[in-house]
């Protein structure tokens, strides 16, 4: 009981320890704080790029041509000894592209430069998040790129600016590319509804292997929106088949995205994976891979904020080293006293 009497007659006398106490505090708090929402951000960072790619990419490293009945390669990773440790696979075609669409009520058309991917909308959810980031709901249980009802109700109510045929095929946009927000908006405003008509234009690979300029017409079907404006500001998707035809790449694919039972087996995976796929042909990487400039600085802010915050609660502890070393040489006599008095020695050090 003494011990407790003591102390706080001790620290209300001595307003520097209380404040020395209470830097620490402050300093540990704003060290959990800053620590919990930086490691929630990179967490959440990781879970959105993730999104996007699959657990391991492999690509062409002749990204125009591609390589040849993708098919085949899955076929012949499924049943290589690694096959058992995959849980899904697609081939898709990525590609850069111009896009050209007409807002409603614009006198001109507007351009913008984009990533287009071809897949297969089920194969993808297979491998990653697709549906969950699609903007329409319905859309979400089973992703399709048939024309949607309110896609055919905004044409039919709009005869003026589409041209009513519905043989062309359908697009997924990026949420960023197809609204905007102006200055003083609490709302997003729409540049392309799904129902608009938008022309791609992209490289194809023309006669004797010449790349060439194509164009082609998609009707947007839905939006994309994974909340990295990365991707929703760049990403267009279309049907595979659709992109093979306009890249002239019949039967033929870029890359292929595989989802892993276990992520803890990726390594082993990819090294798997590089023996078995010739490497002039082939690039295998981890989606951290791909991501990796990314993800190294975001690890490296949250050291030096992390190393910060330390050197600010070391220099606390050392004030406080300080505060209380000066009290038992001032409180000598009374630890004197305290063990006349038949104090334990345990008690005393408890005391300061």
């Amino acid at each position: 009981m003494y011990i407790w009497k003591l102390c706080g007659k001790y620290m209300t006398t001595r307003y520097t320890a209380l404040a020395s106490v209470a830097s620490i505090l402050l300093g540990v708090a704003t060290l959990i704080v800053v620590n919990s929402v930086m490691t929630g951000f990179h967490v959440k960072m990781q879970e959105r790029l993730h999104g996007i790619l699959s657990d391991i990419v492999v690509e062409a490293r002749a990204p125009m041509t591609g390589f040849p009945s993708p098919e085949l390669i899955m076929d012949r990773i499924k049943a290589s000894s690694i096959g058992d440790r995959i849980a899904g696979m697609t081939p898709a075609i990525e590609t850069l592209a111009i896009l050209t669409y007409k807002p409603k009520g614009y006198a001109n058309a507007l351009t913008r430069p984009v990533q287009i991917v071809g897949i297969d909308p089920k194969g993808r959810c297979e491998v990653g998040d697709f549906a969950s980031h699609l903007v329409n709901k319905a859309n979400q249980a089973q992703p399709s790129f048939e024309l949607r009802e309110d896609a055919l109700e905004w044409r039919r109510a709009n005869p003026d600016i589409v041209d009513q045929d519905e043989s062309w095929p359908s697009a997924i946009v990026g949420y960023q590319i197809a609204t905007f927000r102006s200055q003083g908006m609490n709302y997003d405003e729409y540049l392309v509804y799904p129902g608009n008509e938008v022309i791609v234009t992209t490289v194809a690979n023309g006669d004797g292997g010449r790349p060439e300029p194509k164009s082609y017409k998609f009707i947007v079907n839905d939006l994309y929106k994974s909340g990295m404006s990365e991707y929703d500001d760049r990403y267009m998707f279309v049907p595979l088949d659709a992109l093979q035809k306009v890249c002239g790449m019949q039967g033929r694919a870029n890359t292929i995205q595989i989802k892993l039972k276990d992520y803890a087996d990726a390594p082993l995976v990819v090294e798997s994976l590089r023996k078995l796929l010739p490497q002039m042909v082939f690039i295998v990487n981890t989606w951290e891979d791909k991501q990796g400039p990314l993800l190294y600085a975001v690890k490296v802010e949250l050291f030096l904020i992390n190393l910060t915050l330390f050197f600010i609660i070391a220099v606390a502890g050392f004030g406080i080293l300080a505060t209380f070393s000066m009290m038992v040489i001032e409180k000598t006599r009374d630890i004197g006293l305290l063990k006349a008095l038949g104090a334990s020695s345990g008690g005393v050090t408890n005391l300061f």
